[in-house]
């Protein structure tokens, strides 16, 4: 009996021991140049230390597996990343290279410090006129992460216009890798995106929001933006997307624990 519970202590722990990854950070929009780099939500809050500056700048092109870095600088092994937009409200299409225009970020100064010079300065979205029926979510499929619970960080705001308050919706979801995802069920989390100046504090519910997924093995990821039901801007804005990836210490623990009250136990005489 003693031999079979070891075993099986051991073949779970094998599942366990992969090293812990780091998060990762995805810079939506053209500009690589970020002055401030732990200047996020993430960062604010404490889910991803200060020394963790690693930026993946995102545009039009899709990352392979092998080019997408955690934020401590180290290749994240096998993720990916494939933009998305959407054919239609409420529907997002996957293709690549699928972001036809970018914000450039042009009045991030005077919106205030969460934005000037940080990754949320500029971001994506899809081509079409404000407000316009022709105009969609934007988004991105992240494939090859681990199994395991994950929050995600976004920022969305239109960083073109200093005086834009439209609020945004951030669709989070798991399931298989498609070219076509279909996010109209979902409950979103707001960005309230509710100052037009003096943005110095990172504020949940105003300048990001989060949502907290559980991701099942071989499961991909999906972040999707797209402009909040009543807001006057239909158009998904996305500027930074963070991924507080988990660490598998507290399982392995547990399991190393119950192998040690196991052991301790008295031998039948």
């Amino acid at each position: 009996m003693r031999k079979l519970f070891r075993a099986a202590i051991a073949a779970m722990s094998l599942g366990l021991a992969s090293p812990a990854l780091a998060a990762i950070m995805l810079d939506m929009g053209p500009t690589s140049a970020i002055t401030f780099p732990a200047n996020s939500p993430a960062h604010a809050t404490g889910a991803i230390p200060t020394a963790e500056t690693s930026w993946n700048t995102i545009f039009d092109t899709n990352r392979a597996a092998g080019t997408v870095l955690n934020s401590d600088g180290t290749t994240a092994t096998g993720v990916s990343v494939v933009i998305g937009q959407g054919s239609a409200i409420g529907v997002t299409s996957f293709s690549a290279p699928s972001v036809a225009t970018n914000l450039t970020g042009s009045t991030a100064a005077t919106l205030g410090s969460d934005y000037n010079g940080t990754a949320a300065q500029d971001g994506i979205f899809k081509l079409g006129a404000a407000g316009g029926s022709t105009t969609a979510s934007v988004g991105v499929r992240i494939d090859g992460l681990a199994a395991g619970t994950y929050t995600i960080f976004g920022v969305l705001r239109n960083t073109n216009a200093s005086n834009n308050t439209s609020s945004e919706a951030l669709y989070v979801a798991t399931g298989a890798a498609s070219s076509t995802f279909t996010f109209s069920s979902l409950t979103p989390a707001i960005v309230g995106n509710l100052q037009a100046t003096g943005n110095t504090t990172w504020i949940a519910g105003d300048q990001y929001a989060t949502q907290t997924v559980t991701l099942a093995a071989g499961e991909s990821l999906y972040v999707i933006a797209n402009g909040a039901a009543g807001s006057t801007e239909s158009r998904g804005m996305m500027n930074a997307i963070q991924i507080v990836v988990p660490e598998p210490g507290t399982a392995a623990a547990v399991l190393v624990g119950l192998a040690t009250g196991f052991a301790r136990r008295p031998r039948r005489r």
